[in-house]
């Protein structure tokens, strides 16, 4: 058996990152120390590309760099169904031609800055994110993993209300790669538009997976 459409799946996956980065809503951040949660979620994925079913995955091992979310961290795994449920273009897996149905697990990560507890004046849900002005191949491969990476890394950062860049952190750094490299492929995006709230430019939070 031969699965035949690994771009087609792998177009979707690209997709719904981008839904979900624009489209999240953050929980209010109430513990400093625990600024980094993740929620697996089991979806379902009928022949037909319909989402029939999604529903939270406790992990059967949790190790302690990766900081999934306990049972009663109810309003993480609200969110994360939420935001799952929106999305509406899934691919399912196609075997010697014929779509199955498709059960997978998508992770979906609330991990804040660490000024986000320090400065009132920094936006956590605007009504616009802060987007990169690069629409090139270099956003396709940084950002969205086209064409293939070696490695991967976490990026944080504040951009400002002129859309300027601030206080970047760099974590979970995996793969053949490493922070430095991390950093120069996020840099070298460039330029930023910066968030908006009620029809005013703010100070917001950006959280990128860039792929080098």
């Amino acid at each position: 058996m031969k699965n035949r459409n690994h771009k087609e799946v792998e177009t979707s996956q690209i997709e719904f990152n981008d839904h979900v980065r624009n489209n999240i809503i953050y929980p209010d951040l109430t513990d400093i120390e625990e600024r980094f949660h993740n929620v697996p979620i089991r979806i379902m994925i009928g022949k037909d590309g319909e989402l029939e079913n999604a529903e939270y995955a406790e992990p059967k091992i949790r190790y302690p760099d990766q900081s999934w979310i306990k049972n009663d961290q109810i309003e993480y795994i609200n969110e994360a169904l939420r935001i799952t449920k929106l999305y509406k273009n899934w691919v399912p897996n196609k075997v010697n031609g014929y779509y199955q149905k498709t059960d997978k697990i998508v992770t979906i990560s609330f991990h804040y800055h660490k000024r986000m507890m320090i400065e009132s004046d920094i936006v956590l849900n605007p009504d616009i994110r802060p987007k990169c002005l690069d629409n090139s191949w270099r956003t396709e491969r940084t950002v969205q993993g086209k064409n293939g990476f070696d490695g991967l890394g976490n990026v944080l950062a504040i951009i400002n209300h002129e859309g300027i860049l601030e206080d970047l952190e760099i974590y979970n750094v995996y793969g053949k790669t490493n922070a430095h490299i991390v950093e120069g492929d996020f840099i070298a995006l460039g330029k930023w538009s910066p968030a908006v709230f009620k029809g005013s430019c703010v100070k917001s939070q950006i959280s990128l997976l860039i792929h080098t």
